[in-house]
């Protein structure tokens, strides 16, 4: 039997803490109260991809402004535990995704905390998630593909943790970010 969804257990604990008296039921419906979505006016929000689906919730950034996409982040993690991976995006997105996220571990650290080793947490977040979305061109650095590279410090396999702060960040074969990060 495959082991919980971040989603899952999350849900488990809402219950047992209400079992237990820790929280009154009308706490807990509160708390469930955006299940499976929330409308943020401009968009509703997916809380239940992970748990219908088993993959990361997706925020198509193209044709959204940064504000919007900074909203729908700040919405996910807030209520979400999973990884959230924003696509299309332009510099100003990965401005706005940054802001939101601040304080927020990054998924790749998390899968390591979670009892990943730091090879198979950078593959999850790199090639095996071109696979998992049908994306023959992303995850993979190879001649004819296109390159969005974060540059690290360290090597993340030693050092998990340098995830955290990049050194820089390249899209499309321009700098989009820079130490400033």
């Amino acid at each position: 039997m495959l082991a919980p969804t971040a989603y899952e257990a999350r849900l488990a604990e809402l219950l047992r803490r209400v079992s237990v008296g820790e929280v009154t039921p009308a706490e807990a419906a509160h708390q469930l109260r955006d299940l499976p979505f929330s409308d943020l006016g401009f968009a509703k929000v997916d809380h239940h991809r992970e748990l219908r689906q088993g993959a990361c919730e997706i925020v198509y950034a193209e044709g959204k402004t940064p504000d919007e996409v900074r909203s729908i982040v700040e919405r996910l993690l807030s209520g979400n535990e999973g990884p959230i991976l924003v696509s299309r995006t332009s510099p100003q997105h990965v401005d706005a995704v940054r802001a939101a996220a601040v304080g927020a571990p990054v998924e790749v650290v998390r899968m390591v905390e979670w009892g990943m080793t730091p090879l198979r947490a950078m593959q999850a977040a790199t090639s095996v998630a071109g696979d998992l979305l049908r994306l023959p061109d992303v995850g993979t650095i190879e001649p004819g593909k296109a390159a969005d590279l974060v540059l690290l410090d360290a090597d993340p396999i030693e050092e998990i943790d340098a995830v955290l702060k990049p050194a820089m960040v390249m899209k499309g074969g321009e700098v989009a970010a820079g130490a400033d990060l």
